[in-house]
């Protein structure tokens, strides 16, 4: 519950959980045959307490800016592979742009969505993980 979004992973440290989830919705609409345009709605949403979110912890690695920019850093890693690359380029101007600013980005707090549900045993056991998972 308190845990940030992943830095990295073991093959590129800088591509972090959020833009590598956005590339992956990407990569599946491509795979899907579809255009990001085909669909009413796409999002990417991360559920954390509002203190969190409150805190900004979380406001750099969602912004679309910085979700470009690793995803760009990321292909640009296959330079030494030019069909590689080269495929990857054209995923980048064909998929993942469009579903870049056609998806919605956005920290929900649990709080919310615990009150939307409104039933006393979602609260009760919310207020318990945030009792017993609490940051020390």
């Amino acid at each position: 519950m308190f845990a940030p979004l992943s830095k990295g992973v073991t093959n590129a440290p800088g591509y972090d959980q959020a833009a590598r989830t956005v590339a992956c919705v990407a990569w599946a609409i491509e795979q899907a045959n579809r255009p990001a345009e085909d669909f009413e709605s796409l999002a990417f949403y991360v559920i954390a307490p509002k203190g969190e979110i409150a805190t900004g912890k979380f406001s750099k690695q969602t912004s679309k800016a910085s979700i470009r920019e690793k995803v760009e850093r990321r292909i640009d890693a296959y330079s030494d592979d030019y069909e590689k690359h080269s495929e990857l380029k054209t995923w980048h101007d064909d998929s993942f742009i469009p579903t870049l600013e056609r998806i919605d980005i956005h920290c929900v707090p649990w709080e919310s969505t615990v009150d939307a549900i409104d039933e006393p045993d979602v609260r009760e056991f919310y207020d318990r993980c945030l009792r017993f998972n609490a940051p020390v």
